[in-house]
């Protein structure tokens, strides 16, 4: 006896399963071939309408009923809403003018710490160094290596073992 062979609708790939009896994922193209099983259920529920399917013919008119009521809803909400006064307007001009000017002033301000921020000076790490040598070679004194630590967020000197040659350090 010869298998039904499927083939997708989408990709024209054979030798799926039967997408019209189970949900199918189709493994060429990757999509879900599920509404065809659907439909193939609704067109059985319509094959037999004299009552054997009693339940779907139900369902229709149910989903007419609230397509019906929905529209209804949508077209009294349309026409029954309050009508815009002019003072709601002159409240949101006055409003959007307020956010405008708080909006400049905000920016002036950030272009004022803009300016005051120093760029901050940095050391690019070479081979040999440790915090003692680069201490002596940017403050002059290896005993400040503590200082270049806390600048670059580091606790103990064994933590300076975890930089690498070529990363940058802060020195201000």
């Amino acid at each position: 006896m010869m298998e039904n062979v499927f083939t997708c609708p989408v990709c024209n790939k054979t030798g799926i399963p039967d997408f019209k009896n189970e949900n199918v994922v189709c493994p060429c193209c990757g999509t879900d071939l599920s509404v065809y099983k659907t439909i193939n259920a609704a067109q059985k529920a319509t094959i037999h309408p004299e009552g054997k399917n009693k339940k779907a013919r139900i369902l229709a008119a149910l989903s007419l009923v609230v397509a019906v009521a929905s529209l209804i809803t949508c077209a009294y909400l349309y026409y029954t809403k309050p009508p815009v006064k002019e003072t709601d307007n002159d409240n949101l001009i006055a409003q959007i003018a307020t956010l405008k000017q708080e909006n400049k002033s905000l920016s002036d301000s950030i272009a004022v710490l803009n300016k005051k921020t120093p760029a901050r000076r940095t050391y690019t790490v070479v081979k040999g160094d440790c915090p003692w040598r680069i201490s002596e070679k940017v403050f002059g004194d290896g005993r400040r290596y503590d200082e270049l630590l806390r600048l670059n967020n580091m606790s103990t000197a064994n933590d300076f073992n975890k930089v690498k040659v070529g990363e940058t350090l802060y020195i201000e």
